[in-house]
């Protein structure tokens, strides 16, 4: 081999090294911006994720316990009335017979046959009243009996005029469960009559009243319903029949909530 061909066979040579190491030099740029910018945009991420969670803020607690107990309850928009008697009887009432007292926490007529204690206005129509009662004691067992010795008693009003002579009740005792209508006093239509009897332990009772249709359960059990259009709109009632004789018990209403429908 010449001279020539030697020093043409060394630039090949150095040629072919130095594209080798050019070649080299750009994977390793090209991976390790790869890998830089896995790593960047890894931590661009978790700084996304902590910018998140600080933009929801720390829960911070009231202070001010003053302010809290101030607050009034949210109550719901068809909300008409309630009463728990835990601190008297409501000047919303109105008593229309007979007296009444508030006793551990619980409405009881004292007088009258009846006692009869009234609330809301004559605009009132569409409601839903839920009452918890009580006092109920079983002293009869047949009308007569009934009639003879007065028994515990409670009839709940609905529609009612100013002076309970005109409208629906519906009638609670420890002899028989009722649902009447009256004009005048004077009962015009009974829609239902059942003879079973509710103890002396806490009951309640729910009432709705929504245009001419009409409901009664006890406990959760229906007692009564019908259709109606005698009277369209009126005030709600409780009246109470106290026993009487050597020693009377007296019904008693512990909770109210009147809510329109």
């Amino acid at each position: 081999m010449s001279s020539s061909d030697n020093g043409a066979f060394i630039k090949t040579l150095a040629a072919l090294a130095g594209l080798i190491v050019s070649c080299i030099a750009i994977f390793t740029f090209v991976t390790g911006y790869v890998t830089l910018r896995e790593v960047l945009g890894t931590r661009s991420q978790t700084d996304s994720s902590r910018q998140v969670q600080s933009n929801e803020g720390p829960v911070v607690y009231p202070t001010n316990t003053t302010a809290l107990e101030n607050v009034v309850p949210n109550l719901s928009a068809n909300y008409l009335f309630s009463d728990d008697f835990e601190n008297g009887i409501k000047t919303d009432w109105f008593a229309i017979d007979g007296e009444w007292r508030m006793v551990n926490g619980n409405l009881q007529g004292i007088s009258g046959q009846p006692a009869r204690i009234g609330v809301g206005n004559s605009s009132w129509r569409n409601y839903s009243i839920e009452v918890t009662i009580g006092g109920l004691r079983n002293t009869v067992s047949s009308a007569r009996q009934f009639l003879e010795n007065n028994p515990n008693i409670i009839f709940i009003g609905v529609r009612q005029s100013q002076d309970a002579g005109t409208g629906y009740w519906f009638g609670l005792s420890n002899w028989r469960q009722g649902c009447s209508f009256e004009r005048n006093f004077e009962q015009v239509i009974e829609f239902h009559a059942a003879e079973n009897s509710l103890d002396e332990r806490p009951h309640t009772a729910k009432i709705e009243v929504n245009g001419d249709l009409f409901r009664l359960s006890i406990d959760g059990k229906s007692v009564c319903s019908f259709s109606d259009t005698s009277i369209g709109n009126g005030i709600v009632i409780i009246s109470m029949f106290p026993g009487t004789g050597a020693d009377p018990s007296y019904p008693w209403v512990e909770y109210i909530n009147i809510s329109e429908k």
